[in-house]
């Protein structure tokens, strides 16, 4: 019991100290980030929201060097695993079937890196993949979505320059395919924040 609560108070004190660097004011896309921290805070983020019902795979190198903001980025992740979250929980609900799965690697891309998210939930239409990107475009019910989270998310990828491709199939799978290019120390300072530009 002392272990489980040593382990708990642990999660919780990452958790608080992910929260203070994710609410840090930080507007530019210049500086250095490293993509295996970044996803590993997002999926500390999310863990609340994982349940038992849900396999959460991460494989990252040591460090991933791009430049970039890690506050939007932490947010870009945030949102691919609450979209996949939230997709499986569709799928059980609809579906039954296996049990969740969600599969986060980071590997070398020419000079840049890949990110690839997969789940197995409830998968996009094809007549939706073209749109999902789109402002206040969402399938899920009245209440439950604005429409807006892929939107930003990806303004803020393209910000830092980097390239998404999806593919999926219903009630199978989805699957994003995320490459950053390699880092460059020569740019202008970066873009304000995205967020900033939305508000």
């Amino acid at each position: 019991i002392l272990k489980d609560i040593r382990e708990g108070v642990e999660r919780v004190s990452q958790i608080v100290i992910d929260l203070r660097k994710f609410t840090r004011e930080d507007n530019t896309t210049s500086g250095d980030a490293d993509l295996a921290e970044i996803v590993t805070r997002a999926r500390r983020m999310v863990s609340h929201q994982v349940g038992k019902d849900i396999a959460f795979n991460l494989t990252t190198p040591d460090n991933a060097l791009i430049r970039g903001n890690p506050n939007q980025l932490v947010q870009v992740f945030i949102n691919f695993f609450q979209n996949s979250i939230d997709a499986i929980h569709q799928r059980l609900e609809a579906h039954q079937g296996d049990p969740g799965r969600i599969d986060v690697s980071i590997e070398p891309a020419g000079e840049g890196w890949q990110v690839t998210i997969l789940d197995n939930g409830i998968g996009i239409p094809p007549e939706n993949l073209q749109k999902i990107f789109d402002p206040f475009f969402t399938s899920k019910d009245v209440g439950k979505g604005m429409g807006l989270g892929l939107s930003i998310t990806h303004q803020i990828l393209q910000s830092h320059k980097a390239h998404i491709e999806v593919d999926s199939r219903p009630v199978e799978f989805t699957r994003f395919r995320i490459v950053f290019p390699k880092p460059s120390y020569d740019e202008e300072p970066g873009p304000e924040s995205v967020l900033d530009q939305t508000a």
